[in-house]
């Protein structure tokens, strides 16, 4: 993960050194689900998201259309949740959850084409993984 993602404050202002997720994202194939670990809800889903990985990074960027099924920044609220992952594509198998627990997991938004920080937390499971995402997708979204 990158070591400047951690100098982030909590008051939702603009970091100049958090990378451009979008961007980093472009090419990659999108999905559509839902987050696993909790009970069938709204909350829970379907979601329209893509995962980037590398060395140095990995997260799952979600577009949370306005209208069913747009990918399109301008259609769509951003969020961002960054923990480290493995490359489901280079595991033993590809079934097992990438991510290592605890993990420590970063959340930020895209409002007026700037990436705002929004919250961190250490979840334990990937209950509490996808509680995370629920709660601050619900609280960006104002729903």
């Amino acid at each position: 993960m990158l070591a400047t993602i951690a100098g982030c404050s909590q008051n939702h202002t603009e970091h100049p050194e958090v990378p451009d997720f979008l961007a980093l994202s472009k090419n990659k194939t999108s999905y559509k689900g839902y987050l696993q670990g909790v009970p069938m809800s709204d909350s829970s889903g379907p979601y329209i998201f893509t995962e980037y990985y590398s060395d140095t990074l990995s997260f799952r960027l979600f577009y949370l259309p306005k209208h069913q099924d747009k990918r399109t920044e301008g259609d769509s609220l951003l969020m961002v949740f960054v923990l480290p992952m493995q490359d489901p594509d280079k595991m033993e198998d590809y079934h097992d959850d990438p991510v290592t627990y605890p993990v420590q997991v970063k959340c930020y938004a895209r409002k007026d084409k700037v990436w705002r920080y929004v919250a961190n937390e250490t979840v334990n499971d990937i209950t509490g993984l996808s509680m995370f995402q629920i709660k601050y997708i619900l609280q960006e979204t104002g729903r």
